[in-house]
């Protein structure tokens, strides 16, 4: 073999040498990863222990995801039939703030479930000079709703420390009737905040007939949720499905919340 040909043999050594110290490089620095890896896995299991059967483990975790997932999915199809005209706001204070803002001018703004006060100081707030009355038991949910929400939950606030706000005090099925004995003046906003199905038929079938043409309703609770479908949005639904003379706009929806605002055109006589 000649010099030339030795001298390219040896190059080609050269570059392969070169070749595999650089992929031993990446190799290295590739184990250095999985290493970190698996020592952030290690953390996670403390922090998230798990059973020792895998499947086991996947069906307890998942259940949940899907029942949330499931709810957007549903509320998502709700949104595109019903509410692809309606804007789009980033809070429940944000929904509240645009549906006052958008009732009538005449009528009084009746808030049905009022837990801490925080919404019914925001209406007052927007509406001021405007009679703005709360209704709560203040005894909490007459009933289960969901999981996480027994009997008896929200019932933690206390009347007396309501300064300046009024209130009709004790169950919606008590209350309403009274108030209505004394009060003939319509409704401009309706918040219905009941979370329960039950609740929001004794608030609806009471309160819709009273609406003002052109009122807003405003539900708290109405979709985004496992089991939504059985509860304000329930109630909601079977009133229109039995007063179809009512005509209504969706107004406004809290993408990450449960909010929901609607306007509604009352039937003339």
């Amino acid at each position: 073999m000649d010099s030339g040909a030795d001298v390219t043999a040896q190059s080609s050594i050269d570059d392969l040498l070169q070749h595999m110290s650089a992929m031993q490089a990446q190799l290295s620095d590739l184990a250095e990863i999985a290493e970190r890896v698996r020592a952030v896995e290690s953390m996670l299991r403390g922090f998230l222990p798990r059973p020792d059967n895998r499947f086991e483990y996947l069906a307890q975790c998942n259940v949940s995801d899907l029942l949330a997932w499931r709810a957007a999915f549903s509320s998502a199809v709700f949104v595109e039939q019903m509410m692809h005209t309606a804007t789009v706001v980033r809070s429940r204070q944000e929904n509240i703030v645009l549906a006052a803002r958008n009732c009538p001018g005449e009528g009084m703004i009746l808030e049905f479930g009022v837990g801490e006060g925080t919404s019914l100081g925001w209406l007052q707030e927007e509406l001021p000079g405007r009679r703005v009355v709360g209704f709560d038991s203040f005894e909490g949910l007459p009933e289960d709703w969901r999981s996480g929400f027994p009997q008896g939950f929200f019932g933690h606030v206390n009347p007396e420390d309501f300064d300046g706000r009024e209130l009709c005090v004790g169950w919606f099925e008590d209350t309403i009737p009274a108030f209505f004995n004394t009060n003939d003046h319509p409704i401009a906003l309706l918040h219905v905040d009941c979370d329960l199905y039950s609740s929001t038929v004794t608030v609806l079938d009471a309160c819709m007939p009273r609406m003002v043409d052109g009122g807003v309703v405003v539900f708290d609770e109405f979709f985004n949720y496992p089991a939504w479908e059985q509860h304000e949005a329930k109630a909601w639904q079977e009133y229109l499905a039995a007063h179809p003379e009512y005509r209504i706009e969706y107004v406004a929806y809290v993408p990450s919340g449960e909010q929901i605002a609607v306007r509604v055109s009352r039937p003339t006589n």
